[in-house]
């Protein structure tokens, strides 16, 4: 499980951390991602977004995260059956995907 406050985070260093989570799991393993992320439509939720916001004020690389993309970092790494889920509605999702065998 990474509980974090993703919008900290840019892609490449989620990808990064995600591949190597996926790696050290067995086969059959799960990866549980928590964090803020930004409906597809990038329409809410506001803790997201003022996350995002944050980070670009401050200058920072991280930026909010779709549920999607969110779920491409996983898929990308090899995870299979991703899935968002609602955490904390309205604040935080739980991105899960499973390393097949």
């Amino acid at each position: 499980m990474m509980a974090s406050n993703l919008p900290q985070y840019e892609p490449a260093l989620i990808r990064r951390v995600v591949g190597k989570a996926f790696a050290a799991l067995v086969p059959g393993g799960e990866m549980h991602l928590i964090g803020e992320t930004l409906h597809d439509d990038r329409n809410g939720p506001l803790s997201a977004a003022l996350w995002g916001l944050n980070e670009a004020i401050q200058n920072s690389t991280g930026l909010a995260h779709t549920e999607s993309e969110v779920k491409g970092y996983l898929q990308g790494a090899g995870f299979a059956e991703v899935t968002v889920h609602p955490f904390v509605p309205g604040v935080l999702s739980r991105i899960a995907g499973r390393k097949r065998g």
